[in-house]
């Protein structure tokens, strides 16, 4: 039973990148780079709640309010990025490998949050990491799919998807 409840809070912690991988499917042409996104994403979720039982449970509040505004900024910044290029040939929103570890690490910092959180209780993190790890290399690769396929049916009409998804995340962690 208990490993079923850990299925589904990594289900639920790939939310997110999911969508991320949606909204970088239909407006990103790098494939190599995309490639790289669901792995990177998988590690994170796999080190991120490692990292949260690590850490002492006095710290909980200033990181969950920290880490909401600076992940709705990322999502912000990412939303104008394609907004702005939208009329470009190319879209690149994953330039480099840099950037593609940096907002993989935004959508799992909630990971982290978790692991605290299960430190309270006499949890085997590891599994609890690799089940995060795996649900969230799935979902990416999901949304990775669904969005080129979106944007190639739908170009234009894919690209206000990606930065309403994008907009939607922001003004979630902004409002959590």
């Amino acid at each position: 039973m208990q490993l079923l409840i850990y299925i589904l809070i990594g289900i639920s912690l790939s939310v997110d990148a999911f969508s991320l991988a949606l909204a970088i499917g239909v407006s990103n042409n790098n494939k190599k780079l995309i490639v790289y996104q669901p792995v990177i994403v998988g590690v994170f979720h796999y080190i991120m709640p490692i990292i949260g039982s690590c850490i002492s449970s006095i710290f909980i509040n200033k990181l969950l309010n920290n880490a909401n505004i600076i992940i709705s900024i990322v999502f912000m910044i990412l939303a104008i990025e394609i907004y702005r290029s939208k009329g470009n040939q190319k879209i690149i929103l994953i330039n480099s490998l840099i950037t593609l570890v940096f907002i993989s690490l935004t959508v799992s910092l909630d990971s982290l949050l978790v692991g605290l959180a299960l430190s309270l209780q006499d949890n085997n993190i590891f599994l609890v990491g690799l089940i995060f790890a795996f649900t969230s290399a799935f979902f990416s690769a999901l949304g990775l799919y669904l969005g080129q396929r979106i944007r190639y049916k739908y170009h234009n009409l894919a690209t206000y998807i990606g930065i309403s998804i994008l907009l939607v995340l922001a003004l979630k962690y902004l409002i959590s």
